[in-house]
């Protein structure tokens, strides 16, 4: 029951990021469990989290996808299930092969920078015209979803780079295939989250 309920805060934590867009937050971050809309995140997740491709953030990122503007009460049913199976491949990466060539591309472009200024790569994000060019799109920011460094940025930084969704969908994309995620820990070491 206790992964159930951890399921469901997930779910919460992701349905308020993508909702953020929508309007006003529907609940708090820490009160979720004592509102009207608990039930259905705990249903969703009781329901659901047993697959075996399960992903919470994915699993939310798939409805409003599909769908644009959704109530916590449309996580639940048959429709909001075919519409995670129709659209889970757009974040489970089939296209593993375009994420693996652009977190290679972001590494490589990393390298090259340290060769440049003789800095460290941990020092890579505290660069401002690093940061420059990836709020601009010049450097591809999938890179970093998994990095404590960039995690710790500033909320408005890390928002002009790449919406909480997009970074939420990335880090799932990341963390589910099994061989990358090993690789980024492998490359990030103790900066890797």
């Amino acid at each position: 029951m206790k992964e159930v309920e951890k399921e469901a805060v997930k779910i919460a934590e992701a349905f308020s990021s993508f909702y953020r867009k929508y309007g006003y937050p529907l609940y708090g971050r820490h009160n979720v469990k004592k509102t009207k809309w608990w039930k259905f995140f705990f249903k969703a997740a009781d329901m659901y989290s047993n697959l075996e491709d399960w992903d919470a953030y994915i699993w939310v990122a798939c409805q409003f996808e599909k769908h644009g503007k959704r109530f916590p009460t449309q996580l639940v049913g048959q429709e909001a299930f075919d519409t995670f199976q129709e659209y889970k491949h757009r974040y489970t990466e089939d296209n593993s092969t375009s994420l693996v060539r652009s977190l290679i591309d972001t590494y490589k472009k990393i390298l090259d920078w340290c060769v440049e200024t003789s800095c460290s790569r941990s020092l890579f994000l505290q660069d401002k015209k690093n940061l420059f060019l990836l709020e601009r799109g010049n450097i591809d920011p999938v890179f970093f979803v998994v990095s404590k460094t960039f995690i710790g940025l500033d909320e408005e930084v890390k928002e002009r780079i790449m919406s909480k969704e997009e970074r939420m969908a990335k880090r799932s994309s990341i963390l589910n295939n099994e061989r990358i995620k090993k690789k980024m820990m492998e490359i990030l070491g103790e900066d890797f989250v």
